[in-house]
């Protein structure tokens, strides 16, 4: 490991308290309701800065700790979601979506948290990483879908970067 176990904790807690941070700032921002996922908040804040630092944060944080290909995978993978964080117009309609910006959009925020989990699958010793995490995830996914999905895509989202940097801590 190249990063200090201290770099490595002040990071990771830097993550989490960001996360836990951006979520309530967006939940503010939508006068206390939180959006329907985090790409949402794209079309709520009004710093868009603040999307694109924390899509970047929880990518390249994650590279920095795991340091591993698979990783930087995924991170680049996050990366495309904040290169296409527009993908619904808001001036032609409210349903209007370009498709193009939209498949970069999905492609990078699903194959960023499927690469991620893989990564952790294959580079950990430990039993929660291997078995009860996945486990997790794959259960509230499919309860998300037996629901309606788009109403819990935040929350799997949530789940997935407090799993994914717990899972990191651990090993």
């Amino acid at each position: 490991m190249i990063v200090t176990p201290f770099i490595f904790w002040i990071l990771w807690l830097y993550v989490m308290i960001f996360v836990a941070l951006y979520t309530w700032y967006i939940y503010k921002e939508n006068e206390d309701k939180l959006p329907k996922s985090y790409s949402d908040s794209w079309y709520i804040i009004s710093n868009k800065m603040m999307f694109n630092t924390f899509i970047m944060s929880i990518g390249i944080v994650a590279f920095i700790l795991c340091q591993t290909w698979l990783m930087l995978i995924a991170c680049v993978f996050l990366l495309l979601v904040q290169a296409a964080p527009a993908f619904k117009n808001e001036e032609a309609t409210p349903d209007y979506v370009d498709k193009q910006e939209e498949q970069v959009h999905m492609v990078g925020a699903i194959g960023s948290i499927i690469i991620a989990f893989v990564d952790r699958i294959v580079h950990s010793d430990s039993i929660f990483v291997d078995k009860i995490s996945p486990l997790i995830m794959g259960c509230y996914i499919v309860y998300a879908f037996g629901k309606k999905l788009p109403a819990y895509t935040l929350k799997i989202e949530l789940l997935a970067f407090i799993l994914l940097y717990i899972n990191i801590a651990i090993g």
